[in-house]
This record gives structure tokens, sequence and C-alpha cells, in this order.
């Protein structure tokens, strides 16, 4: 089951990925502020919809490591590290854990209010999930900071 779930999650193929970008060029920064909006909304249902995709897959494997080792977390760590059927399992299971480890390094920078909010989540949605959840809500913060800030400009533009 291990090995099935580290080939489902691509391998080191995924950090490839941003290739794919390197050649084009940036946007130009003339955004409108209804543009602004309307992507920090698109954003935050992005990481929304992502979060169901990964506490889905969450859920599954806490129901095969349950329904494979039990309650056992020494079974479950010789599972899928001290006697792992193949190379591939404990190449995932350091690469899951960069990532995740990335992702709460990512929250901390933005602020450990966040970081905190998605370790306390985690148990419950998974790590995954957990971070978009809260990168979603950072993103609704956001917009809300700019709607904000849009509107004293307008109304210091008034009086």
């Amino acid at each position: 089951a291990w090995t099935a779930a580290a080939g489902v999650l691509g391998g080191p193929a995924v950090a490839l990925i941003p290739l794919v970008l390197w050649k084009l060029d940036p946007p130009a920064n003339n955004a409108t502020a209804q543009q602004v909006a309307e992507a920090t909304k698109a954003t935050a249902r992005a990481y929304r919809q992502s979060a169901v995709v990964a506490l889905v897959g969450w859920w599954y494997l806490v129901y095969v490591a349950v329904a494979t080792y039990g309650v056992s977390l020494t079974a479950l760590w010789n599972g899928i590290w001290t006697e792992a059927p193949s190379f591939a399992v404990q190449f995932m299971t350091i690469d899951a854990g960069v990532f995740g480890a990335t992702l709460y390094l990512y929250l901390a920078f933005r602020g450990w209010s966040y970081c905190v909010r998605a370790m306390c989540w985690t148990p419950f949605l998974g790590p995954g999930a957990a971070c978009a959840h809260v990168m979603a809500q950072l993103e609704e913060e956001e917009e809300q900071q700019q709607y904000d800030a849009t509107t004293t400009t307008k109304a210091t533009k008034v009086a």
C-alpha cells in the first residue's frame, strides 16, 4: 500500500513541475484592485478545494495504516522506514516529511500564529489539508486588508 501511495504522489517528478514556467516572462505589474481581489478569492478557493483532496487522501492513508498496523506506532515506523519493502517507500517518507516541514516553515514566515494554527489542525485534517485551510484563511485576510486599505484611501480622498 505504501509503495502505491508513493507512486501516486509522483515521486521526485513533482518538484520539477515549476520548470515549465522557467522560460515564461513575468506578467507586468499593472493589475487593478478588482483584478487583485478576484485573484485573491480564486487563490483562496483553490486552497480550499485542494484541502478537500488532501483530507480525503489523509483519511485514506490513516485507514490503510490502521488496517495494516493497528494502532502500533512502532509497527507503522517499521513499515515505512526500518523494514520498508523498498527504497521508494523510504524516499517518500523523507519526501513527505520535507514537504510538510516546508509548508509549516512557509506559514511560520507569514506569522507564527498561522504555523501553530496549522499544527493544531494537522491531527484531524492531515498536514496537507491543515496547511491548505490556513493558507486559504491567509488569502481571505489579505483580501480584507486590501479592501480596508482601498476603502480608507477612497475615504481620505473624499474628505
